[in-house]
């Protein structure tokens, strides 16, 4: 019994870890493609399964596993590989095969089984490129894909090869448009022929004499490759042919065929097949053709008798027909498609078609190319005799021999320069010469000499008038010019050009501009041709104007004289005599002097401005006046001491407007605002430089008190950050911080030093005058603290008051609560929780709390009663558990807890009479 053979299942496990599954490296770090649930995509086969891998570098790959065992597998592939290695088909790809290339762990145990790994095709079946293709109507796609497929199977033919299972889903278009075989497992190459086939091939795509044990030779794919060919040719004609059979949509109760278009029953049963009938109508004849042959190799009872596809699809019965009717070209491209001889009288028919069509091929050459030489030796040929196709050019050659002695005098006629007989031998003849491409070179010279006759004509017709349009005459000559001339002007050549040369001149001097400026004068100096002028009436009317033209320009050059040769201001003098002499000229004559004279005027009101703000003294018109003496580049027209005034007014002035661009109330200002303005005028304000300026004196005062108030502002947030409350109060007593916004944070804590001090004074006036019930009611030990200094000389009076007052516990408020003790059995220590009312927080917030063996008496105080240890409580540790434990050893048992009230001053301190709150061990 053999060893079991992995399942599906076993395969997708193992390729979930190619790195355990493939003996091959490249393919252990290989991807193998996915369905969504994560596990491998398989594309299964009778014989086998395939998935796809892609390598490290991007390679795809297809993976064969094989669905059961085939001894002879390895045998096989050993040897078409071998054959296809020699061959090398455009049609195959790369593959390989090892009996050991994956290991797959079958039923616990694992074990290695064969594998095949081929290059992956990217595109589509033939059956997915067949159906988007009738979808979208495109037949041209469909036939290019039937000649791609009579190139693939003349390859496998010439290479003695057979695929063996040759069906839509073994070929695969790619991208290219290229059509590749995969799946080689049923491969017969000349080392297997003989031995029987694996197996039978898909149906129909199969001839009924194909069987399980029909042995392997070449020619075993002839009625497949046959099937594939008159399918696609057939959906090429009518793409409708797939959505009506294959697919059908517009008839549900149809099955779906699994072929590119025919059934089995197409063939058992064609008289019943509605496919047949509808191919016998089909648009293209050797569609109709090829579908009676394709049903007469299926009736064949030998596979042996299947014809090849290049006999297949020979026609040779056409080409005889073709022959006969005279359609030499249609025959010769007919039978070089071809692949085999035609029988011998045909062939010798053919020979000589081919011969009349090389003819008639010389022949539409010599008409394209107007060689009329050619055309007469070949007006003769017998073979363009009853020969339809050639007879259009065959009339144009027998005109050559009456075409030839015309052509040659238009060349005479040319070369001589004789224009007019030119045309006239072109009109003679342009009925013949029209249609001929050898006249097409002549065909624009005759244009060009017609139009060169008739503008010579014009030009000789206005030069015998009296009183010609010189500037029509002009427009005439320049246009015969243009086009090379005419020999019957060159005599009246000269009277032309001297008639032209006047028109010219005169026009020159009529089209200057009438406008009055020295451009205008000049252009018209310019333009006037005393030697062509002289004596004509129409140019000596004019002669006065050009008189007074000439003047003004004399007196131009007079002035240019005095300006000088740049644009500097050397002194006013000089920039006053250039503008006296420019007001003797017209308004807006000398358009080059203009800006010249501008710039004096300019420089003259700006110095007489200068002038005057200079008298004034304030900045901002000695600036403006400044800058536009400067852009003026006459600064030179002033003094020393006047340039220095206007220079120091422009140093003045951006500190001006910066000060100008500072509020000057500062009271409506927020504190951040009110601090910036502070500090934009301490930037902005230059001593030095605004010293004795009027109008620098608003803000000088201003200046002042900033700078007055910068470090008063600093020792005032330092006192409130050190609590300094005297020196707080006394700063906001300073003129400079009078009405100047703080913070609120500042303000509020200002406002409480104020009160603070109010505070202190009222307790050291009722302390002084010793005032019993105003001390209770104003006492606050913060405040002696706070000031301590100022109470400390008040020390008898303070301790009179307090010890009459309030230490007293009866006047303070302190008093017991109770003592509790915490029971328990096995403690080694006394525990206990005391409670006592506080007095109130302006008296004090700590306590002394103490355990003596001792009664305490009044005059005892946490120094004086003995005590075995003692705490200070604060207010606020007491409040947190509204009560204060005490933890004793055992031998304070019986011992006293004691409690005094401590008032604090800073510079002494107060006990209040004690109060006991009861004995360890003994609750109360």
């Amino acid at each position: 019994m053999s060893d079991p053979w992995p399942t599906a299942s076993d395969y997708e496990s193992i390729l979930q870890h190619p790195q355990k599954a493939f003996k091959d490296p490249d393919f252990q770090q290989c991807k193998i493609e996915k369905k969504p649930n994560g596990l491998p995509r398989p594309r299964s086969g009778n014989f086998a399964t395939v998935y796809k891998a892609t390598l490290p570098n991007g390679e795809n790959w297809a993976i064969r596993v094989f669905n059961r065992r085939s001894p002879e597998r390895r045998a096989r592939y050993d040897s078409i590989c071998q054959y296809l290695a020699q061959k090398k088909l455009k049609a195959m790809v790369g593959f390989s095969y090892a009996d050991d290339g994956i290991k797959v762990i079958v039923k616990g145990r694992p074990a290695s089984f064969p594998l095949l790994k081929m290059e992956w095709v990217s595109g589509q079946t033939l059956m997915d490129f067949a159906r988007d293709r009738c979808h979208q109507s495109d037949s041209q796609a469909l036939n290019r894909s039937a000649d791609r497929w009579i190139e693939l199977v003349r390859e496998l033919t010439s290479a003695r090869i057979a695929h063996g299972d040759l069906q839509h889903g073994n070929v695969m278009v790619n991208t290219a448009g290229e059509l590749k075989l995969v799946d080689y497992d049923c491969m017969c190459v000349p080392k297997l022929e003989g031995l029987p086939t694996l197996e039978g091939g898909l149906p129909p795509y199969q001839h009924h004499a194909r069987k399980g044990d029909t042995a392997l030779f070449a020619d075993m794919d002839r009625f497949s490759a046959l099937f594939i060919l008159v399918s696609l040719k057939a959906l090429a004609a009518s793409p409708s042919l797939w959505s009506e059979f294959v697919e059908p949509t517009a008839n549900p109760d149809r099955p779906i065929r699994d072929s590119l278009l025919f059934d089995k029953d197409d063939f058992s049963n064609p008289m019943q097949s509605e496919l047949m009938r509808e191919l016998r109508r089909s648009p293209d004849k050797k569609v109709q053709k090829w579908t009676d042959d394709l049903l007469g190799c299926w009736n064949k009872t030998r596979l042996e008798d299947i014809p090849a596809l290049d006999e297949f699809t020979n026609d040779f019965e056409e080409l005889k027909r073709l022959l006969d009717s005279y359609k030499y070209d249609e025959a010769v491209a007919l039978a070089d498609q071809q692949s085999a001889k035609p029988p011998k009288p045909l062939d010798a028919d053919l020979q000589i078609a081919r011969q009349r069509v090389q003819q008639r091929v010389k022949l539409v050459t010599a008409v394209q190319q107007g060689d009329e030489v050619e055309m007469q030796k070949l007006a003769g040929s017998q073979l363009l005799v009853n020969y339809p196709l050639a007879q259009p050019d065959l009339t144009i050659a027998k005109d050559a021999a009456r075409v030839l002695p015309i052509l040659d005098q238009l060349k005479q006629a040319l070369q001589q320069q004789l224009g007019r007989k030119f045309v006239q031998v072109w009109d003679a003849h342009s009925g013949l010469l029209q249609p001929r491409r050898s006249a097409v070179a002549f065909k624009g010279q005759v244009d060009e000499w017609r139009q060169r006759n008739q503008l010579c004509d014009r030009i000789l017709s206005d030069l015998g008038q009296p009183l010609c349009d010189v500037q029509r005459l002009e427009q005439t000559a320049s246009e015969l010019d243009r086009l090379g001339g005419h020999p019957d002007l060159k005599p009246k050549r000269n009277e032309l050009d001297r008639l032209i040369q006047r028109g010219r001149a005169w026009r020159g001097w009529n089209q200057v501009h009438k406008q009055l400026s020295a451009e205008t004068d000049s252009a018209l100096v310019a333009q006037w041709n005393e030697p062509l002028f002289a004596g004509w009436p129409p140019a000596e009317a004019e002669r006065p104007r050009l008189i007074e033209t000439q003047r003004r320009l004399k007196a131009l050059a007079d002035l240019k004289q005095v300006i000088p040769l740049t644009d500097q201001c050397r002194s006013e003098s000089e920039e006053s005599e250039i503008t006296r002499r420019a007001a003797g000229l017209p308004d807006g004559y000398a358009a080059q002097l203009t800006p010249r004279i501008q710039l004096a005027a300019r420089r003259q009101a700006a110095l007489t401005k200068a002038q005057q703000v200079l008298q004034q003294g304030h900045e901002k018109p000695l600036v403006e006046v400044h800058q536009a003496l400067s852009e003026l580049q006459a600064l030179a027209l002033l003094s020393p001491g006047q340039r220095q005034r206007l220079e120091l007014a422009s140093s003045r002035w951006p500190k001006l407007q910066q000060l100008n661009s500072i509020p000057k109330d500062s009271r409506l200002a927020s504190p951040d605002a009110a601090r910036a303005r502070d500090q934009m005028l301490l930037d902005a304000w230059d001593d030095g430089l605004l010293k004795d300026c009027v109008d620098a004196q608003s803000w000088r005062a201003l200046w002042h008190a900033a700078r007055q108030r910068q470090p008063k502002l600093e020792k005032l947030q330092a006192a409130l950050d050190a609590g300094d409350t005297g020196t707080v109060v006394e700063l906001m007593e300073s003129p400079e911080l009078a009405d100047f916004p703080l913070n609120p944070e500042q303000q509020g804590r200002i406002a409480d030093a104020q009160q603070d001090i109010a505070a202190s004074r009222k307790l050291r006036d009722v302390i002084q005058r010793g005032n019993p019930q105003e001390f209770q009611r104003c006492f606050d030990a913060q405040l002696l603290r706070q000031f301590a200094q100022q109470f400390e000389a008040l020390r008898p009076e303070i301790d009179k008051l307090l010890t009459s007052e309030l230490l007293p516990p009866a006047k303070n408020g302190l008093r017991g609560l109770g003592l509790k003790m915490q029971s328990n059995a096995h403690s080694t220590r006394l525990i206990g929780k005391v409670q006592w009312n506080w007095p109130l927080p302006r008296i004090t917030d700590r306590c002394v709390l103490a355990v003596t063996r001792r009664r305490v008496t009044e005059t005892d105080t946490p120094e004086t009663c003995g005590a075995d240890f003692k705490y200070e409580v604060s207010r606020q540790d007491y409040e947190g558990e509204g009560c204060r434990t005490i933890v004793a050893p055992m031998s304070c048992k019986d011992h006293f807890v004691v409690v005094w009230a401590m008032v604090d001053a800073g510079f002494d301190r107060w006990w209040s009479p004690p109060v006991v709150l009861g004995r360890l061990g003994i609750s109360s």
